[in-house]
């Protein structure tokens, strides 16, 4: 398992390793433990984030993962926490690589991975919380503003909750963090699309002191790449 994991760093390897689909399909069968009652929750671990690597900016290995069929059970293992890592690693990269032909499958999960996104985004931390941010991102692409309003409210997500939370995230990295490098970027990118999709959001975010939140990322930006 350690070697395959080494192998997919590289690109080549990576291309070569998925080009029959057949690792692919083992690596999901430990991941999602099916017919395999002696893996260990390690083992498992270990194969979510094969998986994630082998489906990086790979559209091949993406399309040959959503060929299994397994969009939804990755969206399910989200419940189990030792596993949510692996599961938004590798959602991130279909929702990202995967072309048009692959939008209905896709969309087709997109409000119950937004409900676990949203659930799991507001209790996590660090590098867990960036995975998450990142992944709604690219989510919500799927989805109209209506949509998520009524996915808001199957959550029990307020969306009052989730501008408060996205401001408390800002003011929490007020540096770029070594931990979570993107974490600013994708919670940034939320609020932008927050504030496009309704524009009362506009006037929650400018009550809960956004502006100087985003001035302050501004400066820190500089200073950083200074």
């Amino acid at each position: 398992m350690q070697i395959l994991t080494s192998l997919v760093l590289e690109d080549d390897a990576k291309e070569r390793i998925g080009s029959t689909g057949g690792i692919l399909k083992e690596q999901l069968e430990i991941f999602f433990n099916q017919g395999r009652p002696e893996t260990h929750d390690t083992e498992r671990v270990v194969a979510g984030e094969t998986l994630a690597l082998l489906a990086f900016e790979s559209e091949q290995n993406c399309h040959w993962i959503l060929k299994l069929n397994i969009v939804e059970k990755l969206v399910s293992s989200f419940e189990n926490r030792a596993f949510r890592k692996g599961s938004a690693r590798i959602l991130s990269n279909l929702f990202a690589c995967a072309g048009s032909d692959c939008f209905k499958q896709l969309k087709g999960v997109t409000a119950a991975a937004t409900t676990l996104v949203l659930q799991a985004t507001m209790p996590e931390q660090n590098k867990l919380q960036e995975l998450m941010l990142g992944l709604a991102t690219l989510v919500f692409r799927f989805m109209t503003p209506q949509k998520l309003s009524d996915v808001f409210k199957q959550t029990g997500v307020e969306e009052i909750n989730l501008a408060m939370k996205l401001v408390e995230i800002l003011q929490l990295n007020q540096y770029p963090s070594v931990m979570a490098p993107r974490i600013r970027r994708f919670t940034i990118e939320l609020i932008i699309w927050m504030t496009r999709s309704e524009q009362s959001h506009i006037y929650v975010f400018r009550e809960l002191g956004m502006e100087q939140e985003l001035e302050n990322v501004m400066e820190t930006t500089l200073e950083y790449n200074g």
